[in-house]
C-alpha cells in the first residue's frame, strides 16, 4: 500500500537560536534544529487519500507558551470521509501529548476537540497517547504532537524523536512483505524477446520501483545512517539549489535532516551512483539505524569496498539498481498491446508512456504537481516551471502516465541510474561510468526514446539536479500484483494459478506462487503462502483442506477409507496426509477432524 506524504504551503523556520531563550538552551541541551512543521504555518498537510499515514521525525525546539515548556509539531488533516479515525503517538520520550483542534490551529486559534496525554511526572513515562475519534467529511482538523519538559529526569533531549500514525480502524493495513514499504511493480514474462537494438530481454521475474526514490525516502535513510556522513550521502546542493529538497542541521556526529516545503514527494536528486548503491544496501540490510558500515550501507547488494569499476551485484541481493535491460523492459516492453511496435519493433513502444508519439510536455503548479496530467505526458524540456526555476522536478507519479507495467516517470523528471557499466566518456579521463536512462526535466524529449543512443554514460561519482534513481528487487513470494504485500488480491491470483501436485508448467504470471520452485502450485506452496500473509487471518483454500487427504477437492468416503487404512500408524510416507492434525500419529483426533469437514468441497 502506497502512502503519500504531502508537504506544502509552509516556510522554513528561523534559526533555533532566535526562538530559544538562553536559559532554555542551557537547561535543555543547547543547539536544536527546528523541524519545518514546528508552527501552524508549517503544518504538514494530509488528506484521507494519504491514509494510513505513518512517520518518524523529531519534535520541535520552540517553547511556544511562556513559562510552560511545551515543544511540539503540527499536522493539518483535510477529512473527506466520515469515519472513526485512530491517531497514535508512540515511541516518544518524556511526558507527551496529542491534541486535535477544529476551527483553527492550536490553542490560540482553534477549538480543542480531543486530547490524549502521557502519564504525568511521578508515574511511569511513555504511556503513549492514543485517540480513537469520529471525524467528519468536509472538515479540516489540526493535530498537535508534543512533549512537556519539566525538571529532570522527565526532560527528553531537544529534537526528541516521535512516531505518529493516522489511520482508519477496520481498514486492513498490510505490512510490507519485505519490511520496506516501497511500492513496486511485478515484471514477469521471463525470457521475453529483446528489442531490435538488443535491449530489454530479462531471464528472471523481478520487481521495479513504481516511483523514483523521493526526498522523503532519502531523508529517512539519512536520519538512520548519516548522523555522521563519511560517504557524503548528503550533498549541500540539496539545500542550496531550488531543485533540491533537503536541509541538514546539527554538526558531525549529530546531523539531523529535514524536508524542504513541497519537496517530500519529489524525486531525490544530487545523488551519485555510489549513493544509490548505498541506499540499496540499506534496504537489503533491513533499513538499519547506525553508522555507515558493512552492516548498513557498505555491503549487502554491492560491496563498496571494491574499486568503482569492479562493483557488481552480489549473489543474494534483495534490493538493487535495475540493470539497463531490467529498466528498459519495465519502460518499453508490452507483451499485450498490439500497438506496441515502436515504429516496427514488435512488443516495444518508442516512449515509456505506452506511446510511439513524443509525450506532451508537463507544466507545474505552484507546489510542483504536474498541472496537465494525462495518458501521454512527461516532465521534460524545461516546461515544469516552479520554485523560481525554468524547469524543475515534479511530484512523482503526478503526470499519471505510466509504462506498460504501471511504472511512473520512466520518461522525464530525473534520469534513472542503472546498474550497467558503460564505456568511459570520450575525450575525458577514463573514470568508471554507469548507464542512465529516461530523460529529465531539463533536456529534450528525444532522450526518453527507446533508441539505444540515448542510454547515457555518466561518471559514477557525478551528482546533478537532473539525476536520481529508482530501485528494483527480487520477487516477493506470494506478491502476484507486485504491490509489496500479500493480501486478498494475491489470494485470488494464487487460487486461479493453483495446479495441484501434478500440474504445471505454470501459466504466465503465476511464478510468485511457486514457493518451493518445483514448477507447480500445490498445497506445499499454500502453506508457505499463508506464512507470507501480511494481513490478519489468512483465508482458507478449499483445495488444501487437510481433511481432503487425497486432494481431490472433496472430503468424502474416499478420504475416510484412506484414514482408516492408516489408523494407528505413525505419520510416515504413505500415511502423512492422513495425520490431519500433524501430531505424528493417525488416531481418533484425525478421524474427528475429518468427520467435522465431511462433505466440504471446492466449488
Amino acid at each position: 500500500m502506497t502512502v503519500s506524504r504531502t508537504l506544502r504551503d509552509y516556510r522554513w523556520m528561523l534559526p533555533c537560536v532566535v526562538m530559544l531563550t538562553a536559559e532554555a538552551a542551557m537547561a535543555f541541551g543547547g543547539p536544536c534544529v527546528p523541524p519545518p512543521n514546528e508552527d501552524c504555518d508549517g503544518a504538514i498537510v494530509l488528506g484521507t487519500v494519504d491514509l494510513p499515514f505513518s512517520v518518524t521525525a523529531p519534535l520541535g525546539c520552540f517553547n511556544d507558551i511562556v513559562d510552560k515548556p511545551y515543544f511540539d509539531v503540527f499536522y493539518r488533516y483535510d477529512c473527506t470521509v466520515t469515519a472513526e479515525h485512530l491517531l497514535e503517538m508512540c515511541d516518544s520520550l518524556g511526558d507527551t501529548y496529542l491534541r486535535i483542534y477544529t476551527g483553527g490551529c492550536g490553542w490560540a486559534s482553534g477549538i480543542e476537540l480531543a486530547t490524549a496525554d502521557d502519564e504525568c511526572p511521578g508515574s511511569p513515562p511513555n504511556a503513549d497517547p492514543l485517540l480513537s475519534i469520529v471525524l467528519e467529511a468536509g472538515t479540516t482538523y489540526w493535530i498537535e504532537l508534543g512533549t512537556w519538559r519539566p525538571d529532570p529526569p522527565w526532560a527528553p533531549p531537544l529534537n526528541s524523536p516521535y512516531h505518529f500514525s493516522l489511520s482508519l480502524p477496520g481498514v486492513p493495513i498490510p505490512t510490507s512483505c519485505d519490511g520496506t514499504g516501497i511500492s513496486t511493480v511485478l515484471v514477469d514474462d521471463p525470457g521475453n524477446p529483446a528489442d531490435t537494438n538488443g535491449a530489454g530481454s530479462v531471464a528472471e521475474v523481478y520487481r521495479v520501483g513504481r516511483y523514483e526514490v523521493t526526498n522523503a525516502q532519502w531523508v529517512a535513510c539519512l536520519n538512520a545512517v548519516a548522523a555522521d556522513d563519511p560517504n557524503g550521502l548528503f550533498n549541500q546542493d540539496m539545500t542550496d539549489s531550488d531543485r533540491g529538497g533537503i536541509i541538514r542541521g546539527g554538526s558531525p556526529g549529530s546531523f539531523v535532516y529535514f524536508l524542504k516545503a513541497s519537496f517530500g514527494d519529489k524525486p531525490v536528486d544530487f545523488v551519485s551512483w555510489l549513493d544509490a548503491a548505498r541506499y540499496c544496501n540499506w534496504l537489503h540490510n533491513g533499513q538499519p539505524v547506525g553508522a555507515q558500515g558493512a552492516s548498513t550501507t557498505e555491503s549487502g547488494a554491492y560491496d563498496l569496498s571494491l574499486p568503482n569499476d569492479q562493483i557488481t551485484r552480489l549473489p543474494g541481493a534483495k534490493w538493487f539498481l535495475p540493470t539497463h535491460d531490467e529498466w528498459y523492459k519495465a519502460a518499453y516492453y508490452d507483451r499485450i498491446d498490439p500497438g506496441a511496435d515502436g515504429g516496427g519493433t514488435p512488443n516495444y513502444w518508442s516512449y515509456p508512456t505506452r506511446s510511439d508519439t513524443l509525450p506532451t510536455q508537463a507544466t507545474a503548479d505552484a507546489v510542483g504537481n504536474v498541472a496537465n496530467p494525462g495518458v501521454n505526458v512527461a516532465n521534460y524540456g524545461g516546461g515544469a516551471d516552479w520554485n523560481g526555476e525554468n524547469g524543475n522536478v515534479t511530484t512523482v507519479g503526478s503526470t499519471t502516465s505510466t509504462s506498460p507495467w504501471g511504472v511512473f516517470d520512466m520518461g522525464g523528471n530525473v534520469l534513472d541510474w542503472t546498474e550497467t557499466p558503460d564505456t568511459p566518456i570520450a575525450g575525458r579521463p577514463p573514470l568508471p561510468t554507469r548507464t542512465a536512462r529516461g530523460g529529465d526535466f531539463a533536456n529534450a524529449g528525444i532522450l526518453m526514446s527507446s533508441l539505444s543512443g540515448f542510454a547515457l554514460a555518466i561518471n559514477m561519482v557525478a551528482e546533478a539536479a537532473n539525476v536520481g534513481f529508482r530501485v528494483a528487487a527480487v520477487l516477493c513470494p506470494g506478491d502476484f500484483d507486485g504491490d509489496n504485500d500479500v493480501d486478498e488480491d494475491d489470494f485470488d491470483a494464487f487460487e486461479s494459478c493453483f495446479t495441484g501436485p501434478d500440474g504445471g508448467p505454470l501459466s504466465r504470471g503465476c511464478g510468485p506462487g511457486d514457493f518451493d520452485g518445483d514448477d507447480d502450485i500445490d498445497c506445499d506452496d499454500w502453506a508457505l503462502f499463508v506464512a507470507s500473509w501480511t494481513l490478519d487471518d489468512p483465508p482458507t483454500l478449499c483445495f488444501c483442506n487437510p481433511a481432503d487427504t487425497n486432494g481431490d477437492g472433496t472430503v468424502n468416503v474416499l478420504d475416510l477409507i484412506d484414514l482408516l487404512l492408516c489408523f494407528g500408524q505413525p505419520a510416515e510416507p504413505g500415511c502423512e496426509a492422513e495425520d490431519i492434525n500433524q501430531d505424528g500419529t493417525v488416531n481418533v483426533l484425525d478421524l474427528i477432524d475429518l468427520l467435522l469437514s465431511f462433505g466440504a468441497s471446492c466449488p
